[in-house]
Order: C-alpha cells, then sequence, then structure tokens
C-alpha cells in the first residue's frame, strides 16, 4: 500500500521519540505483524511487534540512559530509512548472538 513519503518521514521520527520516552508498547502498535526489523550487525531478523519490542527493550536493557537522534530520514511512497545516532552508557548486560557482554560500569 502507499503510505506517503511525508507520513513515512514523520513516522520513522516518532519511532525513535517513543524508543527515546521507553514507551515500545506504543511504538509496537503502530507496527503490523509482517515488519521486519532487521540488526545487521547481529545477523538477526526480528519479526512483527513482538520483535519490535524485543529489539527497543534489547538496547534500552544494555544501555539504560540511551538516547537516538535522528540525523536524516530516506523515504519513498512505500518505505523509508532512518539515520540516526545512538549514544548511552553502557551499564546493563547487551545479549549478541555469540555471547553477552557484560556491563562496562565500575562499582
Amino acid at each position: 500500500a502507499v503510505v506517503g513519503v511525508e507520513r513515512l518521514c514523520r513516522l520513522a521520527r516518532i519511532h525513535l521519540d517513543l524508543y527515546n520516552r521507553r514507551d515500545f508498547e506504543k511504538g509496537a502498535s503502530l507496527v503490523t505483524e509482517d515488519a521486519k526489523i532487521s540488526n545487521v550487525p547481529f545477523g538477526i531478523t526480528l519479526n512483527g511487534q513482538s520483535g519490535y519490542k524485543e529489539f527497543g527493550q534489547h538496547w534500552a536493557t544494555a544501555f539504560t540512559d540511551s538516547k537516538a537522534e535522528v540525523t536524516n530520514v530516506f523515504a519513498t511512497e512505500e518505505w523509508a530509512t532512518v539515520e540516526y545516532t545512538a549514544r548511552g552508557t553502557h551499564n546493563g548486560p547487551l545479549v549478541t548472538p555469540m555471547n553477552t557482554i557484560p556491563s562496562q560500569a565500575h562499582s
């Protein structure tokens, strides 16, 4: 379905704002069950609303103070790609396909 460039750009920005607010339920409600969330460096793809929530919670657990800032949004009538910078303190476990990287926080 054709959604529209402006709407997709706005939606992409909304998703990162919802991440910053840790509102994964609201974000999940904005994706369809056939959505694909790709984590290219980890070589994994998560699916649908549950995958959306898992992706956000994964990063929020490892970097509890993380925030994402949109750099660019590229869109056509049917898809959007978001370029963003995320920053945060690695103060929780970061689970990867190979192992879990423990927190870098010092006691």
